[in-house]
């Protein structure tokens, strides 16, 4: 555990503690870490953790709590000048965060749905007033973009500042991922949408029913999966997943021993669907260019089109068995490799670490935004993040 920090400095302990408590819960995700890691990764005792929070409730909205207010001082601080400075200073501002607080970006997107009711009403009344303000600031430098397509850019910025806490690339020290993530910001304000196609809901829309399947096994594997998108996984029982999917409790266990291992299917076929479709695209496209466009192009589809399947793949793979995770860990790292020399050969500014910086940044994009309750049902969603993803993947670097 290395020597255990010893001060008279009350808030200065609490930064400690929270900074501790962020990468423990961005490793193992809120229910899967336990107050001894984050004392352990804090450099304090277990009984001083306790004396500065009741319980891993309280600490894990404390770690929301900081992760939103540095996202206002962030905003704060840019808040005066031409509206081109203003945005300029608050990309610069979301980028050096990014990287500074890396495991809080991921918490917030991922975590908060675990807060109780009232403390998540008020997070995301604080979340919804930071997309507007952000909204506004792109507005006012892209005057030609339509309400819906700044809100957008505005949302997409915040989802990949968050893109580092899951890109720790060999080969690129902070302050090159820094100023790598800055420029990647700075292309997202300035991407074009097809403007004429259709607004999307004014309110989210409900989550679309599973598919009806024939064979039992594959209705109890949607079931579950819708449920683990809608409730989260920890909220769902064996016998919830036997109700959604008209079989009996026993019928489940007869095919599944565990809830586990009905997230251990979702890891499965979707590593086995990028790889495939992957190859399908090396095949049928020669030009670089084209295969990494296809390459994302097919990313997206997946991401949409198995809806259910990608929000468990993005927000419960930290519920997965240990002993699966060397196999999610090499499937990612394969994937990402793949996507990463296919960009390197489309762009040959970007070296093998920029381009894995972008495409890690392009994909954590494409699977947080096409999951949001936001944009459920918007028709025309596929279009736009394939137009983010161009224009952040469009950057050169020498």
């Amino acid at each position: 555990m290395g020597d255990l920090v010893k001060t008279n400095d009350v808030p200065g302990r609490k930064r400690l503690i929270l900074d501790g408590a962020a990468e423990v819960l961005a490793a193992n995700g809120f229910h899967g870490a336990r107050m001894a890691q984050i004392a352990g990764a804090s450099g304090i005792t277990g009984p001083a953790l306790y004396r500065h929070f009741a319980g891993k409730d309280a600490l894990h909205a404390a770690v929301i709590e900081r992760g939103i207010d540095i996202v206002e001082e962030t905003m704060a601080r840019a808040g005066a000048g031409p509206p081109d400075t203003v945005l300029g200073e608050t990309v610069a501002g979301l980028a050096r965060n990014g990287i500074e607080h890396a495991p809080l970006w991921l918490i917030l997107l991922r975590d908060a749905r675990h807060l109780p009711a009232e403390e998540r009403a008020r997070h995301s009344r604080r979340a919804a007033a930071i997309v507007d303000d952000l909204t506004a600031r792109v507005a006012a430098v892209r005057p030609d973009l339509p309400p819906w397509g700044a809100e957008l850019v505005a949302r997409a910025l915040l989802v990949f500042t968050a893109s580092p806490s899951g890109s720790r690339v060999r080969g690129m020290n902070d302050t090159r991922r820094r100023r790598l993530l800055e420029r990647m910001l700075l292309r997202l304000t300035e991407v074009r949408f097809d403007a004429d196609g259709a607004e999307p809901p004014a309110t989210p829309g409900d989550l679309p029913a599973p598919v009806a399947r024939a064979a039992r096994r594959e209705a109890i594997i949607n079931a579950a999966h819708h449920l683990f998108r809608r409730h989260g996984f920890h909220a769902v029982s064996m016998e919830d997943v036997a109700v959604a999917a008209g079989v009996t409790g026993p019928t489940v266990y007869s095919y599944f021993e565990s809830k586990a291992e009905l997230l251990v299917v979702a890891q499965q076929r979707g590593s086995s669907w990028l790889a495939l479709s992957l190859e399908h695209v090396m095949r049928i496209e020669q030009s670089a260019t084209g295969r990494f466009d296809r390459g994302m192009r097919s990313y997206v589809d997946f991401a949409l089109d198995h809806g259910d399947t990608m929000a468990v793949l993005v927000r419960e793979a930290c519920n997965l068995p240990e002993s699966q995770m060397p196999t999610v860990l090499r499937d990612h790292h394969d994937y990402t490799t793949e996507m990463a020399a296919l960009l390197h050969a489309a762009r040959p500014g970007l070296d093998e670490p920029a381009a894995r910086f972008v495409v890690c940044g392009g994909l954590d994009l494409v699977s947080f935004m096409a999951v949001s309750r936001r944009y459920v049902g918007w028709a025309d969603l596929r279009a736009h993040l394939l137009s983010l993803v161009d224009a952040v993947s469009s950057i050169g670097e020498s």
